[in-house]
């Protein structure tokens, strides 16, 4: 009926802007909604059940089931990502406006996951903020993680100029990381690097708040 009615409603012009819009991929959006369906179960469990329940051996596979949204949505911002460079490829190639649009984005995302950790919303309070404040405001968290692991993926691409090397390069690295994380996390990266850098190596120092450093997190997004 909305084929039938929209070029006298809406007129010609914009029933052609619709009809010559790219299509979404559903199952991108399908699997985004279903994590973030099981997010809203996990938080909820996990505020909510008694000690007893949570002990239990059904508990045990909701929690791994649960286990899946953060690698889930890490690897399908990789695989959207994918999506969207193939499309606009010739342009990120060509140093394009899509491409200083994408880097845009992707540094406003680092900075709204930096503001959403401020130790405080007060100047004067945020200069008598504690050490362990600042440390975990440095931890990266899955904002971060993601726009970073995006820039990596954007930079690998403007220096190997092809989709297949990039595919390849991705390939490797996600096998990298998986086998180099559990050494990453053995190192104080704080005695080494300047503390926002280390914040994107690991979370051993922070049990409270690991975050989402880049090892092994990067792995998913090079991996989508």
């Amino acid at each position: 009926i909305g084929k039938l009615i929209a070029p006298q409603l809406l007129g010609s012009s914009l029933v052609k802007s619709q009809t010559t819009r790219k299509p979404r991929v559903e199952f991108i959006d399908l699997l985004r909604g279903w994590a973030v369906i099981v997010m809203i179960e996990t938080h909820m469990m996990n505020a909510t059940l008694s000690p007893e329940i949570r002990s239990s051996a059904l508990f045990g596979w909701i929690t791994f089931i649960n286990g899946l949204v953060a690698p889930a949505f890490t690897f399908v911002s990789g695989l959207a990502y994918a999506v969207t460079t193939r499309r606009k490829i010739n342009d990120y190639l060509a140093f394009g406006k899509p491409l200083l649009l994408n880097i845009r984005r992707l540094l406003f995302v680092i900075g709204l996951g930096y503001m959403l950790h401020l130790p405080k919303f007060n100047f004067e309070q945020i200069l008598e903020a504690s050490e362990r404040s600042w440390q975990t405001f440095f931890q990266a968290d899955v904002l971060q993680c993601i726009a970073v692991s995006l820039l990596i993926i954007q930079g690998i691409l403007l220096l190997l100029r092809t989709e297949r090397r990039l595919y390849w390069t991705l390939l490797t690295l996600t096998v990298a990381i998986a086998f180099v994380s559990p050494i990453v996390w053995a190192i104080d990266w704080r005695k080494h690097l300047p503390l926002p850098i280390a914040g994107y190596m690991n979370g051993m120092h922070f049990p409270d708040f690991p975050g989402f450093p880049l090892f092994p997190w990067a792995g998913f997004i090079f991996a989508g």
